[in-house]
């Protein structure tokens, strides 16, 4: 799966080096891009290069912990595979026993940490959405430029909606 995605972001040339270039796909499409899609993309990279001129620089930074990030995870999840093969190949051979298991809980948080790491490696990257933060009508100091959208939102809330205080059943508040 890995592979695929990795060659499609080889083939648009968005892999860190010297042959790196953001807008290679928009300047350079193949007959199935449907030309719509190309024209919005130039028209969003366009308005992107305005704001800000080092993007090219900063997308190579992104791409570049993208695939450290990707990349070391897929290699935890080839030694937990091999460890998963070692596991069964030792329980054919009935070395873990109801009194001597240790081995198998080991791999077994092995295994589920690589899994938590996941599930927050695969929001950070691919779910997290771009929002326009000028429609939240929100304008804070800078940190809040780089939240994502429903962050802004709960920051934005009216204080009556978050701000109430805490009530523990049966107490009062004065």
């Amino acid at each position: 799966m890995k592979v695929i995605e990795y060659k499609q972001k080889f083939d648009h040339h968005l892999i860190p080096g010297s042959a790196f270039d953001i807008r290679y796909r928009s300047e350079h499409p193949i007959a199935a891009d449907k030309p719509e899609e190309i024209a919005a993309e130039k028209e969003e990279l366009e308005k992107a290069f305005a704001k800000d001129p080092d993007l090219n620089a900063h997308a190579q930074l992104y791409f570049s912990l993208y695939f450290g990030m990707t990349g070391l995870h897929a290699l935890h999840m080839i030694i937990g595979a091999g460890l998963l093969v070692w596991l069964i190949k030792g329980s054919f051979a009935g070395r873990y026993t109801p009194l001597y298991n240790t081995p198998v809980e080991i791999v077994g948080l092995y295994w589920h940490f690589v899994d938590i790491v996941w599930i927050y490696l695969f929001p950070l990257l691919y779910l997290i959405d771009r929002h326009d933060r000028r429609a939240l009508r929100v304008r804070t100091h800078c940190f809040a430029e780089n939240l994502p959208g429903h962050l802004l939102t709960l920051m934005a809330a009216p204080p009556s909606r978050f701000g109430r205080p805490f009530r523990i059943s049966g107490s009062s508040t004065s």
